[in-house]
């Protein structure tokens, strides 16, 4: 048994490389540029392809925020870096200008970069210009939305203009030429890792910092780091550095020269774990090691690792492969149900010698509705697959995870009149600009996010004070059920892990803030995993790529965005799916019926329009909550009904009222 479960628990583990995003700007009814018979969306996504190509055979994980022509909005890109824990967001596009066709190459980061954007900007500047030896436009700073709302290191390439027919846009209608100009991405990026890239002299080498934490992997992979393993003996791979993880925390750290490293973890009663982390110039690289138990823990040993209490039994196991869709015209069949609440303590996880007894298919095909540029589209036809698993109860008695079907079908939810108001709207701190909130549950503490999401401040109706700087730091913080506690987020982690660092608000690390019973939602192979007292269950997205994953409050809905076709609530116990359009930043009221989102307008360039909604998900409808002048987004609820959120990056908040 303990051998299958091992086996399943290594094959649910995520892609440990270096995870780069490709941004092919513009795409579907937003051309770009246009000039000398060319499209710029079409020209720049043949060389993000060809980029993503080269760095996959690099060993790299890539994601491209579009494979083909289709319209992705400009807070849906950057969303899905951040969600996904990019390392590096890369964004090409072509230029243009009016007047006299200018030439040239040049590279952007943003207007208050840290060191690792300038150097990876400053290596595609100069790889650009080996390529195709245009005019040296330089490397220049910028507030594009993309520079702007990533949490990671971030360039934006203007590899020509399209406009200038003699000499750049025959260079970018050349596929030769846009081949150099792929590999000359490529080539930037090996080099900002400090790796050598053909014949390509590296910069001088200097050091960067890796670092991270030992711990327990029960099938979650990186998502869930809280069951911290200390004293384990941490090496890397060819060289001669050392080092014991740290009582408590497992926290580890090297300080090396630029380049690629293998991390070696052992410790008695784990099998040894390895992988593999890129350190750039300059850089601080988190590269946390799951180590696989291989004998259970004997509570009396004084030499045992020490993890959390609540480390999962021997029956923990990983999940089912998916099975594909078959997408038709109305189309409808069978959906089964999870087992119900009162029975989801008793039981345990997948079992991993059950069979194919007690295996749930659901299968869901409908037409995906697609709201962009404030007009209704019909997308694409699609459908969700949802996979389940047996279970097996600790006290080894089976219980199905399926107890009935029920015809189902993915729902467009209805535009209604607005039912729901903000009241007592109150501006705090209005001095001070932010990206991102994030409410304490008690209502009376709030989150805050500056832009480049490397500073994280904590404020109440009075007071306001930086609690952690760093990469990442103010990214999509987790607050403890008392509001005492924040959830710090590290440079690689997503949206939906478990934080690896939590703070108290008085001062010093506290343990890692989870849900209080467990439950989790993750991205794994572009499902939606979730997993709720060892029940596991896969939501597959056809015909687009998932991302930012929320459960709610009461287990009932997981909420995830479609990467191009907008927001999403999947009912666990039935297979209900609801799309509500475009929209993101999900935030599920106390009860979880109720949904609060934001819905941002762009025009392939910059933001037009951003208001917030509020969906009934029992009632299939969604409603505006703001509207006229001002952006609002970033909506966060409260469990006594605080609502909280930004216009025009100031702080707002009210109160949710129901009509």
């Amino acid at each position: 048994m303990r051998i299958a479960v091992l086996a399943l628990v290594l094959w649910s583990s995520p892609t440990l490389a270096q995870r780069i995003v490709i941004d092919a700007g513009h795409g579907g009814t937003d051309p770009g540029a246009v000039g000398c018979g060319l499209e710029e969306q079409a020209v720049v996504l043949d060389i993000a392809r060809r980029t993503a190509t080269l760095l996959r055979d690099a060993g790299f994980t890539v994601d491209l925020t579009r494979s083909d022509d289709r319209a992705v909005s400009l807070s849906a890109r950057t969303n899905f870096a951040n969600s996904r824990g990019a390392d590096r967001f890369v964004s090409i596009h072509a230029n243009s200008n009016a007047g006299t066709p200018a030439t040239g190459s040049e590279t952007f980061a943003y207007t208050t970069p840290g060191s690792t954007s300038l150097n990876l900007r400053d290596r595609i500047q100069e790889e650009m210009l080996r390529a195709w030896g245009l005019r040296d436009r330089g490397g220049k700073l910028a507030n594009f939305h993309v520079l702007r709302e990533t949490t990671m290191p971030a360039a934006l390439s203007e590899t020509a203009f399209i406009n200038n027919c003699g000499t750049d846009a025959r260079y970018l209608g050349d596929a030769t030429r846009r081949a150099q100009m792929a590999e000359a991405h490529y080539r930037a990026i090996l080099r900002h890792y400090g790796r050598t890239p053909g014949t390509v002299t590296p910069p001088t080498p200097s050091t960067g910092t890796l670092l991270g934490v030992t711990f327990e992997d029960a099938g979650r992979g990186l998502e869930d780091t809280s069951m911290r393993v200390s004293g384990a003996a941490v090496a890397l791979d060819g060289r001669s550095e050392r080092a014991t993880s740290a009582d408590g925390t497992g926290a580890w750290s090297f300080t090396v020269p630029a380049g690629s490293y293998t991390v070696v973890a052992t410790r008695d009663g784990f099998g040894e774990a390895r992988r593999t982390c890129d350190v750039a110039v300059g850089g601080e690289t988190w590269c946390s090691v799951g180590l696989v138990r291989t004998s259970p823990p004997e509570p009396e040993d004084a030499g045992a690792p020490e993890v959390d209490a609540g480390a999962p039994t021997e029956e923990d196991a990983g999940t089912v492969p998916t099975v594909g869709t078959d997408a038709g015209d109305e189309v409808e069949v069978d959906a089964g149900s999870l087992v119900p609440p009162e029975r989801v303590a008793a039981s345990g996880g997948c079992s991993a010698t059950g069979g194919a007894t007690g295996f749930g298919l659901w299968l869901f095909v409908g037409f995906l509705a697609l709201f962009r540029r404030r007009r209704l589209t019909l997308s694409a036809l699609a459908g969700l697959v949802v996979v389940g698993c047996a279970t097996e109860s600790r006290e080894g008695t089976s219980a199905a995870l399926l107890d009935e079907t029920q015809v189902t079908r993915i729902e467009l939810a209805r535009e209604v009149a607005p039912f729901a108001s903000i009241e007592g709207v109150t501006t705090l701190h209005p001095d001070r600009r932010f990206l991102a909130v994030e409410v304490a549950p008690t209502g009376d503490r709030f989150a805050l996010s500056a832009p480049g999401f490397a500073t994280l401040d904590v404020a109440d109706e009075t007071t306001i004070r930086t609690l952690a700087q760093g990469p990442a730091r103010g990214f999509a913080p987790r607050w403890r059920a008392d509001g005492r506690a924040l959830g710090v987020r590290t440079p690689g982690q997503s949206e939906s892990a478990v934080p690896h660092l939590a703070l108290d608000l008085e001062g010093g690390e506290v343990a890692p803030i989870t849900e209080p019973d467990g439950a989790l939602t993750w991205i794994a192979d572009d499902l939606v995993r979730v997993d709720v007292q060892g029940q596991r269950r896969d939501v597959s997205l056809s015909g687009d790529r998932p991302f930012d994953p929320r459960l709610s409050p009461d287990r009932r809905f997981v909420a995830f965005r479609g990467l191009s076709t907008g927001l999403y609530v999947h009912e666990l116990a039935t297979g209900r799916t609801l799309h509500l359009g475009e929209g993101g930043h999900a935030r599920f009221a106390a009860s979880s019926r109720h949904l609060v989102f934001e819905r941002i307008v762009d025009d392939g360039h910059e933001i037009t329009s951003a208001t917030l909604w509020i969906a009934d998900l029992d009632a299939g409808v969604t409603a505006p909550l703001t509207g006229g002048s001002g952006f609002d987004t970033s909506p966060s609820l409260a469990t006594n009904g605080t609502l909280a959120w930004l216009r025009d990056e100031v702080l707002h908040v009210g109160r949710l009222h129901l009509r």
